[in-house]
């Protein structure tokens, strides 16, 4: 039972690996304009961890515009790398599609 249930697990990452795993050439001369990051957790240490990450993309393209979804905006609203802030309420769907909505406007 145990090399039935190992085969299948051997089989189901091959296949998930087919599908999912394609790597995607990027073209050299492209150019970012903007950025969006999902920061959902709200925790102050992965906030100091990922905080350089804005600065650091700013110094590579001072052109680039820096968005962050977040669920408490203290931590982001006197960052100056970053551009645009949207808010949405921790377990509201509704936040979340109006969120989306707006951002599909942008």
């Amino acid at each position: 039972m145990k090399k039935i249930k190992y085969q299948l697990r051997q089989w189901r990452i091959a296949l998930g690996k087919w599908i999912l795993d394609k790597t995607k050439s990027m073209p050299d001369n492209i150019e970012l304009k903007s950025v969006l990051f999902l920061r959902q957790d709200g925790k102050i240490g992965d906030y100091i961890v990922s905080s350089f990450v804005f600065r650091e993309l700013k110094k590579y393209n001072p052109n680039l515009d820096i968005g962050v979804v977040c669920s408490d905006d203290s931590l982001f609203i006197k960052n100056p790398h970053i551009d645009h802030i949207y808010q949405v309420k921790k377990k509201n769907i509704i936040d979340y599609f109006k969120t989306g909505l707006k951002l599909r406007k942008v």
